[in-house]
């Protein structure tokens, strides 16, 4: 049976071949893997959200026919969990989180709460659906930064590691989904793409890359120890 069969649901074939490396990846996590699970359980909160692309940004064709679906909240999963394994890939002998539950909802309730109002006012001023988010993920990146400066190489960490692996992933998708990237054929595309894949998705996941590790960190109470004094695997 060929994948081209199956072209119509490119957005679910996509992410049900990313699930692997972030299975894989769940398991490369050992003591971090609460985290890692945590982190794209988190971001499946975005989810349903991601119907305010439709049409202007991307027209993937879902299981069911719906506005929203299953892929949305996979694909926000992959891209939690991914992101976080990745900031913390190398500092994984030196991190300890704390999963404490008040102290979680608490955090992302404050975090939320003025990037959904600084949406608003992008929105507002006429950004279109991928620079509004793009704008507040930068704006957060900053702030965040400031706050918690010794998380930045967190950022640093899954900007150079994730960044690649998702580029490269999408152009390999590409490559055996015939009609893959027609998904984003939204009327509110830059234009410009990097062998067919539009640079409006690298500058997202640019962006995500950067301020989501922060998001995490902070709302997990992350710490750097210093490497004299690794924690035990």
């Amino acid at each position: 049976m060929h994948l081209d069969q199956f072209a119509q649901y490119g957005m679910l074939i996509s992410v049900l071949i990313g699930l692997g490396p972030v299975l894989l990846a769940i398991a490369l996590a050992r003591r971090h893997r609460s985290s890692v699970l945590l982190a794209g359980t988190i971001e499946t909160l975005h989810s349903p959200p991601m119907i305010y692309f439709n049409d202007g940004y991307w027209t993937p064709d879902r299981l069911g026919g719906g506005t929203w679906g299953i892929e949305d909240v996979l694909l926000c999963f992959s891209l939690g969990a991914g992101v976080w394994f990745a900031a913390i890939f190398a500092y994984r002998q030196q991190l300890a989180t704390s999963i404490v539950w008040r102290t979680i909802v608490a955090r992302l309730l404050a975090i939320a709460l003025p990037t959904t109002a600084l949406a608003f006012v992008f929105h507002w001023l006429g950004l279109t659906e991928m620079e509004v988010i793009v704008s507040v993920m930068l704006v957060t990146t900053v702030a965040l930064g400031l706050l918690r400066p010794d998380l930045v190489r967190l950022s640093i960490s899954a900007v150079l590691l994730y960044v690649p692996y998702y580029t490269a992933f999408l152009l390999v998708c590409g490559a055996l989904l015939p009609g893959f990237f027609g998904i984003w054929s939204g009327s509110d595309l830059w234009g410009a793409t990097f062998f067919g894949l539009p640079v409006d998705e690298i500058a997202f996941i640019l962006a995500f890359a950067a301020c989501y590790p922060l998001i995490v960190g902070i709302v997990l109470d992350a710490r750097l120890r210093p490497r004299a004094e690794p924690v035990r695997p």
